[in-house]
């Protein structure tokens, strides 16, 4: 039962704090058809996007 309010309260939490990542880079591949477009999640309005920002050393 703890756990289930942990997990809604985390769930809550996360929502509350969420913030609306928007930008807008330019499509550099060669083999896209939206080469030369500078697209973001803007772009892809009423659809789900995932932002990974990676690091590599």
């Amino acid at each position: 039962m703890i756990n289930k309010h942990l997990l809604l309260i985390s769930i809550l939490a996360n929502l509350f704090f969420a913030q609306d990542y928007d930008y807008s880079l330019q499509d550099v591949n060669p083999n896209s058809s939206l080469n030369g477009t500078f697209i973001g999640p803007s772009y892809f309005e009423q659809k789900i996007t995932i932002n990974y920002f990676g690091w590599e050393s």
